[in-house]
């Protein structure tokens, strides 16, 4: 009996070290890429400032490369959403990812996103993390659900060091995986390698938050309370649209007769249309929902409706037409400005209000709570919170 005692301590302290070591190795891998990112990322402004028109012949030149860095080079053919790599990786091939996936995919996010494409980093971040997961968990040999758990860690350590937010990391490894479950063994080495890899991230480029932080306490009253549920219904409403409309493209995508080549070139023509009829379409959009969130956008409601459509239709065609990245973070930049229509409607400017319709509706598009609830809680303040939750519930 003490003998398979000692055995399983020796066991759980083998994986504590290797989430440790996962963490530390995919916060430093998420700072290089980072720097890499910000090198493709400073190109666009200048050329743009010659003549506004280059976006398009960016956005193309974007849509392309990514398409074909990823057809000829990665292992996974298909472009699009990173994080169908990580639960295909997690639910059908044991915590598998080719090293391919893991080197190629980043770059084509980083091409599509900085060159103007619509797109979050997320994406590259967790397939990073959960790639060189995988890889280690190869080279150790461990068992299949040993390797699928820490897999799924490694991408929360991703998600971690991309956001600054190690319990937004944790919080995805548990629910991202099953639509009705939770991913509970994932629990103790996700928390290790999401606060490992935060800790690694944050020696190394700061503390400065994504967002601007509100750490001050609200307590709602029953007006925030009212408001927060209608926001949660009205984002379930442009969860839906969203939804739709990123499968009608993909299903477009697919339909379209016409050479696979072609097919990203006329993705990036439509991005690039839309970039130069409103430039807070391209890229992350982080600089959008910062403004957003310090009530600086200074544009009517109406305005604000369209830009929520124009980057739903510019992130879906970015990524069912051959582009690469995330689906979180337009998701959260749709919420913004849908929290700041209805501010702007109804209520006059509450950033507490623009925070629960940013997480309701990622919770609506991602079917999950509780990692919405705690992202925007981690880089925006915890005053949001009570209110997250009532509308994302």
């Amino acid at each position: 009996m003490y003998g398979k005692t000692a055995m399983l301590g020796a066991q759980e302290l083998r994986y504590i070290l290797i989430s440790a070591a996962i963490g530390l190795l995919v916060g430093l891998i998420v700072s290089l890429y980072l720097e890499f990112f910000k090198l493709i990322d400073s190109l666009r402004p200048a050329l743009i400032s010659i003549n506004l028109y280059l976006n398009l012949i960016l956005t193309v030149l974007a849509m392309f490369a990514s398409y074909l860095i990823t057809a000829r080079l990665a292992y996974t053919k298909t472009t699009g959403c990173g994080t169908h790599i990580i639960i295909n990786s997690y639910n059908f091939r044991s915590g598998f990812i080719d090293l391919r996936d893991t080197l190629i995919r980043p770059i084509a996010s980083a091409i599509t996103i900085g060159l103007g494409c619509s797109a979050g980093l997320e994406g590259p971040s967790l397939v990073l993390g959960g790639g060189f997961a995988s890889k280690i968990s190869q080279i150790l040999d461990l068992k299949p659900e040993a390797m699928r758990t820490m897999m799924i860690s490694g991408a929360a350590a991703g998600l971690s060091a991309v956001f600054k937010a190690p319990l937004t990391g944790v919080f995805f490894a548990l629910e991202i995986p099953y639509k009705r479950d939770i991913a509970k063994e994932a629990f103790i080495p996700a928390s290790i390698a999401s606060i490992t890899s935060y800790l690694t991230l944050v020696t190394v480029k700061g503390t400065e938050t994504l967002f601007p932080f509100m750490p001050r306490i609200i307590i709602p009253s029953i007006n925030d309370v009212f408001h927060s549920i209608i926001l949660g219904l009205l984002a379930a409403v442009v969860g839906v649209l969203f939804v739709k409309l990123h499968h009608e493209f993909t299903h477009l995508s697919r339909r379209l007769n016409v050479k696979e080549y072609f097919k990203p070139i006329i993705g990036g023509a439509i991005v690039g249309l839309i970039v130069v009829i409103n430039p807070y379409t391209s890229g992350t959009g982080y600089e959008t929902i910062r403004l957003t969130l310090e009530n600086r956008m200074n544009i009517q409601p109406s305005i604000i409706e369209a830009l929520m459509l124009l980057k739903i239709v510019a992130t879906s065609v970015t990524l069912s037409f051959g582009g690469s990245g995330g689906l979180f973070i337009p998701t959260i930049y749709v919420g913004a400005l849908l929290g700041l229509a209805y501010t702007s409607m109804f209520t006059g400017f509450r950033e507490v209000y623009v925070m629960a319709a940013m997480a309701s509706l990622l919770s609506a598009t991602s079917k999950t709570l509780f990692t919405p609830v705690v992202f925007v809680a981690e880089t925006c303040g915890p005053s949001s919170i009570i209110p997250t939750i009532i509308a994302s519930t």
